[in-house]
C-alpha cells in the first residue's frame, strides 16, 4: 500500500541514459493500475522519468539490472 495516492511504490532517483530516474509500480498478476496511478505515470514520463509496472520479483530484478546497466 502506497503512502501518497498514485505515486509509484519505488522511486529510483538515479539518472541513466535519457531518463532522470525510474518509477516502479508493483502489481499482482491479476492487479491493475488505478486512475491515480495512470495519471502519475503520465506526469512523470512527461518529465523524463521512466515508469514501469512489474508483476514478479524476477521481472523487478531484470528491470533494475537493465536500468542500472544502461
Amino acid at each position: 500500500m502506497g503512502v501518497v495516492k498514485g505515486v509509484s511504490d519505488t522511486l529510483m532517483l538515479i539518472p541513466r541514459g535519457k531518463w532522470h530516474g525510474l518509477c516502479v509500480e508493483y502489481k499482482r498478476l491479476d492487479g491493475y493500475q488505478s486512475q491515480a496511478q495512470k495519471d502519475w505515470a503520465t506526469k512523470v514520463e512527461a518529465q523524463g522519468y521512466r515508469y514501469e509496472v512489474v508483476r514478479s520479483l524476477e521481472e523487478f530484478k531484470r528491470l533494475i539490472k537493465e536500468y542500472l546497466d544502461s
